[in-house]
């Protein structure tokens, strides 16, 4: 990829439109976790991307964000108010859902432009706390943390594997930015 390559990326909000294309660029975005997990646990993140009610009902709850090159749905991410809890997020926070980046495409600061849109999007809508969890097998840890989100919590072994809890305080982010100086 090449800068001219940057320039022509566009970002969006998702739309029940683009669920097909939502859902291929999940599955390509994950699809080198294959052969990281067992083939029944690979079996049931595969059967979660291309959820078609899971993905209704994220974008129904929450708001997913796009990115695109030449029209072409290049990377994704859902953000979830608060008000819909879960086993792993309290009531009280809104959270990050299914980040990916086709592999081609990494590298460019696509991931970290679309979770800084789900950061403004939740201070804009008053969110105290965003959440999210990722595992150690990922490497877009290193995004949430240069972000400003914490690790809080070592979590249960989701697929097999270690998973942690992140979270981040959206007042004093909207402080730190409000003042004028980076917190990131």
């Amino acid at each position: 990829m090449n800068q001219n390559t940057i320039k022509s990326l566009s970002y969006r909000k998702a739309t029940t439109e683009d669920l097909s294309a939502l859902q291929q660029t999940m599955i390509e975005a994950y699809s080198g976790y294959q052969n990281i997990l067992l083939p029944e646990y690979w079996e049931k993140m595969k059967g979660n991307l291309v959820n078609e009610e899971t993905s209704i009902r994220l974008l129904d709850q929450g708001t997913g964000f796009i990115c695109e090159h030449e029209g072409v749905v290049i990377g994704v991410v859902f953000v979830v108010p608060s008000g819909n809890p879960t086993a792993l997020f309290s009531a009280e926070w809104a959270y990050i859902r299914m980040l990916g980046v086709l592999p081609k495409y990494r590298g460019l600061g696509i991931a970290s432009a679309l979770m800084s849109q789900c950061i403004d999007h939740s201070i804009e809508a008053g969110e105290q706390v965003l959440a999210l969890h990722t595992a150690a097998y990922q490497s877009a840890w290193h995004i949430y943390e240069r972000l400003g989100f914490r690790k809080v919590k070592d979590l249960e072994p989701i697929l097999g594997q270690h998973y942690w809890l992140y979270t981040m305080d959206l007042q004093q982010r909207e402080e730190f930015h409000d003042g004028g100086v980076s917190f990131i």
